[in-house]
């Protein structure tokens, strides 16, 4: 099964990059006047100049740091390869935004693309394999390459003063395994959307959509049925291929 598709880089990336160009000037202008402004403060006297509405301000490199990032994040979920994107890429992505963000620039951007694609395989294998190990899935040796259409999910849930609701831990594996079900399903998938459903009906302690039943516990625990086989089918051919051809003792 192959879970790649062609990589294109949509029109209007371009139009963010110049987005991102003429904020980047106002925010360059807006220094020039603050400068001016600073100026004029000390020629009128002392304590003239609003110390205190600046005093976060980091500066024009700052900015473009901040604005970079976010457009970063932005054009992931816009190239949709956030769907590929397992738990621990998602975080090297954003930890390594944290540190320096490239400048975001068609070079950039066009680069990133592409090695995220060629990588694209090997992060939704390895989410695969991650998650449901995770999630308590019957495969700990290079025998068992089982996931049975029950799960029992651990601490999904809390129950603080009578309101029971899901664990906010727990939203970002609740989001992976909706992000897992629903690229191997050709269908499009949103960040929290899932973890969104899940949160409205916590209190009634079951939820059931087109792809999971799961009934929820007082002791925070749940326990989960896969109701697509094709599906189910798939994860464990991948789980098989991925022992296969790596050591995950």
């Amino acid at each position: 099964m192959s879970l790649r598709q062609e990589l294109m880089i949509p029109k209007n990336i371009t139009d963010l990059i110049a987005d991102r160009d003429l904020i980047i000037l106002n925010f360059k202008n807006m220094e020039s006047f603050r400068a001016k402004a600073e100026q004029i403060c000390k020629e009128s006297g002392p304590y003239v100049y609003p110390v205190q509405s600046f005093r976060n301000y980091g500066g024009i490199d700052s900015i473009k740091k901040d604005v970079d990032k976010r457009m970063w994040r932005r054009v992931i979920e816009l190239t949709g390869f956030n769907k590929y994107m397992d738990k621990t890429a998602r975080k090297e992505f954003d930890e390594s935004l944290d540190k320096s963000p490239p400048e975001f620039n068609i070079n950039n951007v066009r680069s990133t693309l592409v090695s995220s694609y060629n990588q694209s395989d090997m992060f939704m294998r390895r989410g695969i394999v991650n998650l449901f190990r995770n999630l308590g899935a019957n495969y700990k040796s290079n025998s068992s390459f089982k996931v049975n259409k029950k799960i029992i999910l651990q601490n999904w849930f809390s129950n603080s003063f009578g309101d029971f609701c899901i664990n906010y831990h727990a939203e970002p594996e609740m989001n992976d395994l909706d992000r897992v079900i629903r690229t191997m399903d050709g269908k499009d998938f949103k960040e929290h959307v899932f973890s969104g459903e899940m949160r409205k009906v916590a209190s009634k302690m079951y939820f059931e959509n087109e792809y999971f039943k799961i009934k929820a516990f007082k002791n925070g625990n749940a326990h989960m049925w896969l109701k697509r086989d094709d599906l189910t089918d798939k994860i464990n051919d991948i789980i098989a291929e991925w022992y296969d051809g790596n050591s995950l003792g």
